[in-house]
């Protein structure tokens, strides 16, 4: 017997850019566009997968699901100054993302970066942005998953309230901001944010 999987992704995109208008230091460019994107999966593990009839394996469900995301989207590329002593050019980028999943909800991302050009053999650069994961369909959707190990082999924080782990660990789970009734599912579904720094030069 054998399982089957389809995975189907619809992606539509428009972009405009160009220069807006000259500055002193050279054209401010823009760029602006939105975006749709549908996801849809249908996973049928054979049927003896399904009822764990398979030594040695682990099993799943059927799991089937769909998500779609709205997006808008800008970028500005911004000339500060240039041909100065020190400074070749010094540009910044802004840019900005808002996002709305059917699945998650809306959300809205940002990135500002620097470039300063010392010479042509010298460059510094610098950007701070803030970054989102949406859940994956699989993370959405997975349908009844079976193992050999129990989850409280695997997270010490499940149902640590109750579990009778040690005081230590229950502190650590507390300090992470894990309720005591925690599964051991994500509380947000697979989906995360972070912000983000870099710096470099050349």
């Amino acid at each position: 017997t054998h399982g089957t999987t389809t995975y189907e992704q619809y992606i539509g995109e428009a972009i405009v850019s160009g220069p807006l208008f000259d500055l002193p230091a050279g054209p401010l460019q823009a760029s602006v566009g939105a975006s749709y994107r549908h996801d849809e999966i249908n996973d049928t593990p054979d049927p003896q997968t399904q009822i764990g009839n398979l030594w040695g394996q682990t099993a799943a469900g059927h799991t089937a699901g769909s998500d779609a995301v709205k997006e808008a989207f800008a970028e500005l590329q911004i000339p500060i100054v240039k041909n100065l002593p020190f400074i070749r050019s010094l540009d910044l980028s802004a840019s900005g993302r808002y996002s709305d999943y059917d699945s998650y909800g809306s959300t809205g991302t940002y990135k500002y970066a620097l470039n300063w050009t010392v010479s042509p053999d010298i460059r510094f650069r610098g950007s701070i942005g803030s970054s989102f994961r949406a859940p994956a369909l699989c993370e959405l959707y997975l349908a009844h998953p079976t193992g050999f190990l129990g989850q409280a082999s695997i997270d010490a924080c499940v149902n640590y309230s109750s579990s009778g782990v040690s005081p230590t660990i229950q502190s650590a789970c507390a300090a992470l901001g894990i309720p005591g009734t925690y599964t051991g599912a994500s509380p947000n579904g697979g989906g995360g944010s972070a912000t983000i720094s870099t710096g470099g030069g050349i």
